[in-house]
């Protein structure tokens, strides 16, 4: 959804104003236009890089 930010910032707004009880209630406001796969070609050298980003945060997910 292009209005994809502005959305997420309205509700941020109502739920700071009251206007919404949970931050779970923002499915309500959300849609999936395309799901974007990332690139083969830039899945393996990040992959590594994510690895090393990971163990050097000291990151549990490691």
């Amino acid at each position: 959804m292009a209005e994809g930010a502005a959305l997420g910032a309205a509700f941020l707004g109502r739920l700071a104003a009251g206007l919404e009880s949970s931050i779970a209630d923002a499915a309500r406001w959300a849609s999936t236009d395309r799901i974007v796969e990332p690139s083969a070609d830039w899945a393996g050298p990040t992959k590594e890089r994510y690895r090393r980003f990971l163990a050097l945060s000291g990151s549990k997910l490691a």
